[in-house]
């Protein structure tokens, strides 16, 4: 496995989102985190052709790394609140 499909897969994005949330909760660091999140998903989106097979995957990347921090920011609440 190389480390251009780690980094394209929308798992490791959301793995990487929930660890954001789980660990910092809904913070000032972890909003700006958030935001270093999206550019980096950004210029990642940007260094592809856009015309490959794999780009559904590529895509759902974004949406992945905030449906994780939102899932783990709750789970923190939960366990922790």
């Amino acid at each position: 496995m190389s480390i251009n499909s780690i980094v394209d897969s929308p798992l490791t994005w959301l793995v990487a989102g929930v660890a954001l949330g789980l660990g910092l909760g809904v913070t000032t660091a972890s909003a700006w985190l958030l935001v270093l999140a999206l550019v980096a998903f950004a210029l990642n989106l940007k260094r592809h052709n856009p015309l490959t097979r794999r780009e559904g995957w590529i895509v759902a990347a974004g949406p992945a790394v905030m449906m994780g921090w939102v899932l783990g920011f709750m789970i923190r609440g939960i366990a922790f609140g």
